[in-house]
């Protein structure tokens, strides 16, 4: 069953910006007898269930702005600024002040803009008949948001936004992902993908066995633990059997001068691994460990055995996914 997790209205909100390529934009200056031109065109399209209507973020990570996700800003009235490259000196018009107007349809948010006589006005509309400027932008901050997965993607989905600006673009800053793309999206969106990702790989691990103690071990028991010393640290957890368990004194290997103090509080185990250390390929080696360090081994139906596998293929799979995506980030 896919996962989901909703955020609504996060402490740590960022602006993002998202645009749009003319085939999308319906990007035009449109004139009528006896009107002034107008500026026309889609701000933002709504996911209807094809690629083209979803930015892909990342890798194998996408987003959708959803039907309904500007209705509160439309129904409260947000003053919404009209901007050429989201230029605040560039101001084409405003909702405001009447000289903008926002719509939703079955498409997306579009806008119609009536600009100016002056110097940004003239030139937008001059740019859009010449066909210099072909691109859609907005400027908002998403308030409830879904991230969920769906099959090998995670979809990031925008269901409320704070709307602050729409308008014509020269370069639709978020096409494919490319480095400048992936450059101008706030923290909080990478932050929201490692969080989802974390979220997701502690719900496929397994409850974590808890600590063994002396009452809880004996002698037979097959184990397993992790040699972590300055001269070794093992790839895989060393296995082995139980031959001895000390809660009050010294545990030590026959033979040789090691030793290990145990107590009530920090018992200590003698473990015997069957590491082939001969040139026969076979011998025991043996080790001395404190029971809080082993995990007690039980045997497994195949079943289960297989079970484990699939599971930790998946979290495998997940981890590497998200490397990859970091390996991205930084280049």
């Amino acid at each position: 069953m896919a996962k989901a997790t909703t955020t609504a209205a996060p402490a740590n909100r960022s602006l993002e910006r998202r645009t749009l390529p003319q085939a999308r934009a319906k990007l035009r200056a449109s004139r009528s007898d006896g009107k002034p031109t107008r500026i026309e065109g889609y701000a933002a399209v709504f996911y209807d269930g094809t690629p083209g209507s979803q930015y892909e973020l990342w890798e194998n990570f996408v987003e959708r702005i959803m039907p309904g996700a500007f209705d509160r800003a439309l129904r409260d009235k947000h003053d919404v600024r009209g901007l050429f490259n989201h230029d605040a000196n560039q101001v084409l018009g405003r909702t405001g002040a009447g000289t903008m107007r926002l719509s939703v349809d079955d498409t997306g948010l579009r806008y119609e803009i009536d600009p100016g006589d002056t110097t940004a006005g003239r030139d937008t509309v001059e740019n859009l008949d010449r066909g210099d400027v072909d691109g859609s932008s907005f400027s908002f901050i998403p308030t409830v948001v879904t991230t969920r997965e769906e099959g090998d993607f995670v979809v990031r989905e925008i269901t409320d936004v704070d709307l602050f600006d729409v308008g014509p673009v020269t370069f639709p800053a978020y096409e494919g992902t490319s480095a400048m793309a992936r450059s101008l999206l706030p923290e909080t969106v990478r932050a929201g993908l490692v969080e989802f990702r974390a979220q997701r790989a502690k719900e496929n691990d397994p409850p974590a066995d808890p600590p063994i103690t002396a009452s809880g071990l004996a002698v037979g028991d097959t184990v397993t633990w992790w040699i972590e010393d300055a001269t070794r640290m093992s790839a895989e957890p060393e296995m082995g059997e139980v031959q001895q368990i000390a809660a009050d004194g010294e545990l030590a290997i026959p033979g040789t001068s090691l030793k290990l103090k145990a107590t009530a509080e920090a018992p200590a185990a003698l473990v015997a691994c069957d590491c082939s250390s001969d040139e026969t390929g076979e011998g025991q080696t043996l080790y001395l460990v404190p029971v809080s360090k082993l995990t007690k081994v039980i045997v497994q139906s195949k079943d289960s055995m297989e079970e484990d596998y699939e599971r930790q293929r998946e979290r495998d799979l997940v981890n590497s996914r998200a490397q990859e995506i970091f390996e991205r980030m930084r280049v």
